[in-house]
């Protein structure tokens, strides 16, 4: 008789990712692996249980009978897990004051209405402050142990700090009402050359991610205005003065307006997007405690 290997929690928390995208290349970015390795994954899982989980075809990835019960014991599983991982969590691995944790304001008032209930429900009796600061600001607040923690935009390249990552987010085109699009599905950085591109002043990640993600030509307008935040610029762009590129988690707040049109934009085929994590002092003894409150911060956000 054949002996199966055992399901691991990996291969359950691969599958559930790829449950919920219903896309092999959305879960692998999700989960940080390639997609052959996911799909390594998920054809060994499915021999574990004799059948497939998955309808494969070019369109979508479909759960098939056997696969939608057994997402329902992963996510419970998975569930399960995660209050054990809270438990181990104790007196001496959790500061005995609240957790400090900075956040950058372009992340700041569109995540925290999702994130801080979250963290509330799950750390009961762990209080926690919040500051607002711009990445630099911040990551010298972690080094000289004014904050603890940060939601910061990924990668780091700063010694003395480790980082988790939370997830990626597109860039989304914000025009006025008489900006003509070409006739294209999407909108590539090449498409904004010749306009007027308001950004964030200079100092805030946001305005570098944006210059670098989409290659905008430094030649152009981007110089001769700088706002502190995006609401500031969107009424710009709502009153004719140029185009911006918003974060998605951003729209609900600052794109409602009837006067803002909003497109896609990509660059080879794939959304240009930023990615967030969390970071904390390599030297911190609370580093269980960072990235079980990270893992809480990705679901609330997604």
């Amino acid at each position: 008789m054949k002996s199966l290997s055992p399901i691991t929690l990996k291969q359950l928390y691969y599958f559930n990712q790829l449950a919920t995208s219903r896309n092999f290349s959305l879960a692998a970015e999700a989960v940080h692996i390639s997609q052959p390795a996911l799909s390594l994954q998920i054809k060994a899982l499915e021999e574990t249980f004799g059948g497939q989980l998955i309808e494969r075809n070019r369109k979508a990835t479909v759960l098939t009978p056997l696969g939608e019960r057994v997402r329902l014991k992963a996510i419970q599983i998975l569930s399960q897990v995660e209050e054990l991982e809270s438990l181990t969590i104790s007196n001496n691995e959790a500061p005995s004051g609240p957790v400090r944790l900075g956040i950058i304001p372009t992340v700041a008032p569109y995540l925290l209405p999702k994130v801080f209930p979250a963290l509330r429900q799950d750390f009961p009796e762990l209080p926690i402050a919040i500051r607002e600061g711009r990445t630099k600001r911040l990551f010298s607040d972690l080094l000289e142990d004014q904050i603890d923690l940060a939601i910061i935009a990924l990668p780091v390249d700063q010694k003395g700090i480790s980082t988790a990552p939370l997830f990626k987010e597109p860039f989304i085109v914000a025009t006025g009402l008489n900006f003509l699009p070409p006739k294209t599905k999407n909108l590539t950085g090449k498409n904004l050359e010749g306009h007027d591109i308001l950004l964030l002043e200079e100092g805030h990640c946001l305005r570098d991610q944006t210059i670098q993600a989409c290659g905008i030509n430094m030649n152009t307008a981007l110089n001769q205005f700088g706002a502190s935040s995006l609401t500031t610029i969107v009424e710009m762009v709502a009153n004719g003065f140029g185009i911006t590129l918003l974060p998605q988690m951003a729209l609900e707040k600052e794109a409602s307006d009837p006067r803002i049109k909003l497109f896609p934009i990509r660059t080879d085929g794939k959304a240009i997007t930023r990615e967030l994590g969390i970071a904390w002092r390599s030297s911190s003894p609370y580093s269980k405690l960072f990235n079980h409150m990270g893992r809480t911060i990705k679901k609330a956000a997604q």
